[in-house]
């Protein structure tokens, strides 16, 4: 019980950063005409990097976030690392969250 606990804190927190990256592309968007996306981001370090401009994204945590072209714009996807037991999720810039077999 304490395990699926922590499980869902973790995975809670991986849709709220997934949120918080899509906040930002509309910004970087109304500034660049286009997305950070792809090459430029598609670790957590390149998105606190390239679109966050400071660390917002835990580095340690048990996600790798990324951000990739989407035919109508972008995924912001949260991706578990190794020996991890959550679930992947990811969202587009229209909001619509998906999970595991539902993302790219």
């Amino acid at each position: 019980m304490y395990n699926d606990y922590i499980k869902g804190t973790k995975e809670s927190a991986a849709k709220n950063n997934l949120r918080a990256i899509a906040l930002m592309e509309a910004d970087y968007y109304s500034d660049n005409n286009s997305y950070c996306k792809d090459a430029q981001c598609n670790t957590s370090a390149k998105l606190n990097t390239n679109l966050f401009l400071k660390t917002t994204l835990d580095l340690n945590s048990d996600y790798e976030y990324s951000v990739v072209n989407h035919a109508s714009g972008f995924w912001a996807i949260a991706t578990p690392k190794n020996d991890t037991n959550v679930t992947k999720y990811c969202l587009t810039e229209s909001n619509d969250l998906n999970s595991a077999s539902n993302c790219p």
